[in-house]
């Protein structure tokens, strides 16, 4: 039933080729008890975070679903083009507008890794703990 939903979204050219393709990788990697969560889930309430089952989480980022954010994980807008195109067809799905921003991980530097960590000899000393703001 996805596959055919996807494939008269594509002949109906709602979606393209290449979003055709990513939307199909998600319902093969996903099992039908993983689908019938999704819909539930991302059409309760209009929320669009989760905190719940790790391996669904795992599952759903894997294939793009899901993103992580400040408040746990969001879905993604391809998440809401799987619903719309896939998942959910025959009704009515309005894809938001905005997402929450993801959260973004950078690597330190030198410079704040020195400011962390004194070595002396063969021991490790830990100055001091950074703020936020540093």
């Amino acid at each position: 039933m996805y596959y055919a939903n996807l494939t008269r979204a594509l002949l109906n050219e709602e979606i393209t080729k290449n979003r055709f393709f990513k939307l199909c990788r998600c319902i093969n990697n996903l099992t039908e008890e993983d689908l019938v969560y999704f819909k539930a889930d991302i059409t309760k309430n209009g929320k669009t975070t989760i905190k719940e089952d790790r391996d669904t989480i795992d599952d759903f980022r894997s294939v793009g679903l899901l993103m992580e954010v400040n408040e746990g994980f969001a879905y993604t807008h391809r998440a809401f083009e799987l619903l719309k195109y896939a998942v959910d067809y025959e009704n009515e799905v309005i894809i938001p507008n905005d997402f929450p921003e993801r959260i973004m991980i950078s690597t330190p530097t030198w410079k704040d890794i020195d400011k962390i960590f004194n070595v002396e000899g063969e021991t490790l000393k830990i100055n001091a703990i950074l703020d936020k703001d540093e």
